[in-house]
């Protein structure tokens, strides 16, 4: 664990690391259990070294590089702002749409958005730690290539195909 310029603890995992705890960036979802319980023990870790008390909320974003490294960067709650934590689906009836958004979508260490597929529809799945006012900007200017979808990331989790590759267009 070290901390970053960023205020965030950057916890970085080799590929001996990945495999003794049998996650890897590739299979790294909310629905995947091994993973969940890793991050959630990572960030109280986390929590515990920062001094950052139960109330406090704590954000993950993880990245690949390219010698297979696995980075999770675990953010910080930030001093006297009023932040929760917001998600949205917004559901795009093509893959242009999905593609035309990317532009407009935050790039933000406390954002972390996952891409599904079912039915020849595509799906994103964002979360954000931030103001109501920010996240409803972003909610707001996503909605101009799609529209709020009628399906949650539970139901997506487990019937749509996660499309974990398409990720880092959004977030990089």
């Amino acid at each position: 664990m070290e901390k970053t310029p960023r205020d965030e603890v950057l916890v970085i995992l080799d590929s001996a690391d990945q495999a003794a705890f049998g996650i890897r960036y590739a299979t790294m979802s909310f629905s995947d259990l091994r993973t969940r319980r890793f991050c959630e023990q990572m960030a109280v870790l986390v929590c515990l070294r920062e001094g950052i008390g139960a109330s406090g909320s704590v954000t993950l974003r993880a990245v690949e590089n390219a010698a297979g490294d696995l980075l999770l960067y675990f953010s910080l709650p930030k001093e006297g702002e009023e932040c929760c934590v917001y998600s949205q689906v917004i559901e795009f009836p093509d893959l242009d749409g999905l593609l035309d958004s990317r532009n407009a979508f935050l790039r933000d260490p406390d954002l972390c958005a996952e891409i599904y597929c079912w039915r020849g529809k595509y799906y994103l799945w964002y979360e954000f730690y931030t103001s109501p006012v920010r996240f409803d900007d972003l909610t707001l200017t996503m909605l101009e290539y799609g529209k709020i979808s009628p399906l949650d990331r539970s139901f997506l989790t487990e019937h749509a195909t996660l499309l974990p590759d398409a990720v880092p267009l959004f977030l990089t």
